[in-house]
Parts: C-alpha cells; sequence; structure tokens
C-alpha cells in the first residue's frame, strides 16, 4: 500500500511534508531564541503572573506572599500580578483571605480581581497556575507557544507537582492551610528568581 507524496510549496522551493515540518519547529526554535531578554543584562521588568479561578482566593494570596518576601534587589526587577480564568473583574479577595494574610502581616485589601486575556497572558515572562485545568486554559490563549505557563506546586521540592487546593467556601483554616502550601513554592521560586535575573 502506497500514499501520494505531500507536496507544499514554500516560496519557490518545494518540499515534502517532513521536511516541511522541520523548517516549521526550527523557524519556532529560533523565534523562542531570539524573543528570550536576557535579565540579568537588562533593565526590562520580568512580569510574574499568578493564575487561579476566580482570582480572589489562591492567585491573590500567592501574588501577595511573593510580593512581600521578595529582596529588596529583585523587588525593583519583578512585577507580580494576578488574574483568574473566571474571574469577576472588580471583586475583593474573600474576607477570609484578607484576614489570613494580614495575620502574617501582609495586606491585600486593594486586590481587585480580573479575568485573564490572551493580552495578559502573551505579556508575561512567567505564568505560575494554582491547578492543570488553569494551565490549560492559559496555553489556549498562549496558542502555539505553551512554554510559559508551568504550575506554581512545581517549586515546591518536598512534594510532587499537584493542584493548590481551593479554600473558596471554606473557613479561616482553610487559608492558612493555603498560605502554608503556597509559602516552600514561593521560598522556591524567590530562589529561581534569583539565578534567573540577578
Amino acid at each position: 500500500r502506497w500514499k501520494l507524496p505531500i507536496i507544499m510549496r514554500i516560496g519557490m522551493t518545494i518540499v515534502d511534508k517532513p521536511s516541511f515540518f522541520i523548517i516549521f519547529y526550527y523557524f519556532k526554535y529560533l523565534w523562542i531564541k531570539q524573543s528570550r531578554v536576557s535579565y540579568q543584562e537588562s533593565d526590562t521588568m520580568f512580569k510574574v503572573l499568578m493564575v487561579c479561578t476566580g482570582n480572589i482566593c489562591r492567585s491573590p494570596i500567592a501574588a501577595g506572599l511573593l510580593n512581600h518576601y521578595l529582596p529588596d534587589d529583585l523587588k525593583a526587577r519583578v512585577e507580580v500580578s494576578s488574574a483568574g480564568t473566571h474571574a469577576l473583574h472588580g471583586n475583593q479577595a474573600e474576607i477570609h483571605a484578607m484576614y489570613a494574610m494580614d495575620q502574617i502581616g501582609i495586606d491585600i485589601s486593594e486586590h481587585r480581581a480580573r479575568q485573564i486575556t490572551k493580552d495578559i497572558a502573551r505579556g508575561s515572562d512567567l505564568i505560575l497556575t494554582m491547578e492543570a485545568t488553569h494551565s490549560k486554559r492559559v496555553k489556549s490563549l498562549l496558542g502555539w507557544r505553551h512554554n510559559k505557563p508551568r504550575m506554581i506546586s512545581e517549586f515546591n521540592p518536598h512534594r510532587p507537582i499537584h493542584d493548590i487546593a481551593d479554600p473558596y467556601g471554606g473557613q479561616l483554616q482553610d487559608y492558612k492551610k493555603c498560605i502554608e502550601t503556597l509559602n516552600p513554592c514561593i521560598d522556591e521560586l524567590i530562589q529561581w528568581l534569583k539565578n534567573k535575573i540577578l
């Protein structure tokens, strides 16, 4: 059994299907390589985006923790924000989230929820999601540029990659548990940012 070769024309050059994909992925590699910024040699802000569902619990907590614990030399180089895959624009963080964070000296009362968009996603250098479903949504916004989203639990060296439990609708203790779960991820993330930027 045989198949007719699939011929594709690129400019004045005719290539078969395998050659076309080799050329395609080669240029894709060059595009990604050339688009990367050497942050160690640039004053460009490195943009970190935290993503959860409603942008009122996990992602503002994660962003608040990172902003609070970033050392001064990184604060001048890193911009931290958050968004939700199903956010109601303008909502405040959940009251338990604000209270749990306030108990450790972090104020997130000024936070306002926003829906993640293609522009927000593509304008970020590192996108950290709370769940695998969030990563899937982010990838759909990025198109074939799937190199950006990562699950924040990847940065916990003591546990395998996992979803961060959603405390929404729970008690204060559930929000404190969320903070405890995120803390080691934030610690390791800061070390990663130091190696990346400084």
